[in-house]
């Protein structure tokens, strides 16, 4: 796995659902950041293939060709008014046996994507990188 930075923010536009993070650990959410990120990807031309609740909060799996592709995405605590965003790319066997371990270019264009998204939008205040 490599990741870019972590971008934090505030906002209150993504309330969690009732019993969303039992899907998770307790106090984490992501579900509504998570639904909205996969629209304003789509808008740029991102193919979303699924999304997935891991421990953590939310993972977007992206169409790839060449690696499979997330954006990962949960509340910072309990309150849901903080949140995190990452994207990172795994590498599969075939990478390992010819040696492409490097960052994907592709994982810097996602992140640059959604720090586009999210300063656009006017919801979201407090952005800075980690």
């Amino acid at each position: 796995m490599d990741s870019a930075q972590r971008l934090i923010f505030a906002s209150s536009q993504f309330p969690p659902e009732a019993g969303e993070d039992e899907e998770t650990n307790p106090g984490i959410y992501g579900k509504a950041l998570a639904a909205w990120l996969c629209d304003q990807l789509a808008r740029r031309g991102y193919v979303v293939k699924r999304t997935v609740a891991e421990d953590f909060g939310r993972l977007i799996q992206l169409e790839d060709p060449n690696y499979q592709l997330y954006v990962a995405c949960a509340s910072t605590d309990q309150t849901a008014g903080e949140w995190r965003v990452f994207s990172f790319a795994e590498f599969g066997w075939l990478a390992s046996v010819f040696g492409r371990r490097s960052k994907p270019c592709v994982v810097s264009k996602v992140m640059a994507d959604v720090k586009a998204i999210l300063q656009a939008a006017p919801s979201i205040t407090d952005l800075r990188e980690e």
